[in-house]
């Protein structure tokens, strides 16, 4: 939870309302899950006409701010859990294997923090092609 701090800001969203609501992270100790990328964090927000219930499932939006990092697609990673790779062009059409140390994941981008640097390489995303061939 680096990346979100107590007074921080966040947007919660009532779709079945069609609302959103202005919230603030409360100064609460943050609590995450072992094992997982779930973490809950208390929120406050001004409940006009009690349009918000105990249990209720909504939205919420946080801004946050990912620091500058060598980043590749999602797809372009092969991560059998013992390692991870990518596929690199090391010639016009040629694609060599690179192992990689991947860091922070953020919608469909993963941090690359070793194995290859930026713009210097040319990524072959073999999900895409399997997923491709087989439509």
């Amino acid at each position: 939870m680096r990346r979100t701090a107590p007074g921080g800001l966040a947007q919660i969203h009532l779709k079945d309302e069609g609302r959103q609501l202005p919230a603030r992270i409360a100064d609460s100790l943050p609590q995450s899950e072992a094992g997982g990328g779930t973490v809950k964090l208390r929120l406050e927000v001004d409940n006009p006409k009690f349009i918000l219930r105990p249990d209720m499932v909504v939205d919420v939006e946080l801004p946050i701010r990912v620091p500058p990092a060598v980043t590749v697609p999602l797809d372009a990673l092969i991560d059998s859990g013992a390692r991870s790779r990518v596929y690199v062009e090391h010639d016009e059409g040629i694609f060599e294997p690179r192992e990689v140390e991947t860091g922070w994941r953020f919608g469909e981008r993963v941090e690359i923090l070793r194995g290859v640097r930026q713009g210097s390489v040319s990524l072959w995303r073999p999900h895409f092609w399997s997923t491709r061939k087989a439509g």
